[in-house]
């Protein structure tokens, strides 16, 4: 009795770990990404998150998110920084807005693993809106229009998520329209 229980919880523990490596793909702007890789290397192999991978490896992401085992983002393309020239690029990409830049990213970053359901489902018991802490201490608010989900800021950003659920190692990634940053924040 004792062997034929000991070799079902064997299997059941083998079962778990070959399922824990499996690896999840999704497409993105024609490049893959793995969820068994972390955020940045996903995003750097991609021109269009070029800036937002700067930022990551500016602020020191794996730092910065060291305390939270899983963490999930919201993250923008080059678009969003359309209403910057390159020179202001430059300047916002400092070694000097270090500070402002981690306390900015920490803001759209929630402790744990969210996808687009819980979202939804956040939204659905909040009669219209949700609220998840985010990483910097302030309260990322969802709201639903339609059929869109909106990202609203405490400065009254509203952002639209426009892709979602694609994994990384150590959570979720969501792509928004932009991140509130403006001209003179820099």
């Amino acid at each position: 009795m004792f062997c034929l229980l000991f070799t079902f919880s064997v299997s059941g523990q083998n079962k778990y770990s070959t399922s824990a490596q499996t690896t999840t793909t999704k497409q993105l702007e024609g490049d893959t990404i793995y969820s068994n890789l972390s955020i940045q290397v996903n995003l750097s192999k991609i021109e269009n998150f070029s800036i937002y991978s700067r930022i990551l490896e500016l602020v020191d992401f794996e730092t910065l998110t060291k305390e939270k085992e899983m963490v999930t983002l919201f993250v923008v393309p080059n678009e969003a920084f359309s209403h910057m020239t390159e020179e202001e690029i430059e300047v916002f990409l400092a070694l000097g807005n270090r500070d402002y830049l981690k306390n900015t990213l920490s803001y759209y970053i929630i402790p744990g693993r969210v996808d687009e359901h819980a979202i939804a489902k956040a939204i659905e018991r909040g009669k219209g809106s949700a609220n998840f802490k985010a990483l910097g201490g302030k309260n990322l608010r969802f709201k639903i229009e339609g059929d869109t989900i909106y990202l609203l800021t405490g400065t009254g950003s509203k952002t639209r998520l426009l892709q979602t659920n694609f994994q990384h190692s150590r959570g979720f990634f969501h792509l928004t329209t932009d991140l509130a940053l403006s001209k003179t924040q820099n």
